[in-house]
């Protein structure tokens, strides 16, 4: 099975820490910031703020520790192979997901990328399959993949997927 390409850490990584930073902006707006402009007030002030501003900095490093653990996590247990039969798609962390699409069910490839991947020079490739546009849902997706690889795995996919059908004499 085949990793993302490593570039894929930096969006992991990116994507986990602004949700520790949404995180810990909203547990100081609703925990610490009333209990530091009570202690502000008080004749030690000073070392309050202090105190404050070194917990700030301890936080900020935990955050950017944990961002990239998480990521480190996320880009190791996010595996892809295209199979004699079937995608193959593992990811999850805690919540492991293990998808095998079979190729005489794919209906559509499709290639896209936003203005960060891009400028990373990755891309998305979502994999279509019957009945999936009715969940609203790709059946299958795999993530960060550099332009040419994911080319490449839209045209192995299509091959695959027109020698099974013209071998199998159905018509879609």
């Amino acid at each position: 099975m085949k990793h993302l390409h490593p570039r894929a850490k930096i969006l992991f990584f990116s994507g986990n820490f602004f949700a520790f930073l949404f995180f810990a902006i909203f547990v100081s707006i609703w925990g610490i910031t009333p209990i530091a402009i009570t202690l502000a007030n008080s004749p030690n002030s000073e070392a309050v703020v202090l105190w404050l501003v070194i917990f700030g900095f301890f936080a900020l490093l935990l955050m950017v520790f944990l961002s990239y653990v998480f990521a480190k996590w996320n880009y190791d247990n996010y595996l892809y192979e295209l199979g004699d039969k079937e995608i193959k798609i593992k990811k999850g962390v805690l919540w492991k997901t293990n998808t095998f699409i079979p190729y005489i069910k794919v209906q559509n490839v499709d290639i896209a990328y936003g203005p960060i991947t891009g400028w990373l020079g990755l891309a998305n490739v979502s994999i279509q399959t019957a009945g999936s546009s009715a969940n609203f849902k790709v059946e299958g997706y795999i993530p960060y993949v550099s332009f040419e690889e994911a080319e490449r795995i839209r045209e192995e996919i299509l091959n695959k997927v027109n020698s099974i059908r013209a071998n199998s004499n159905l018509i879609v």
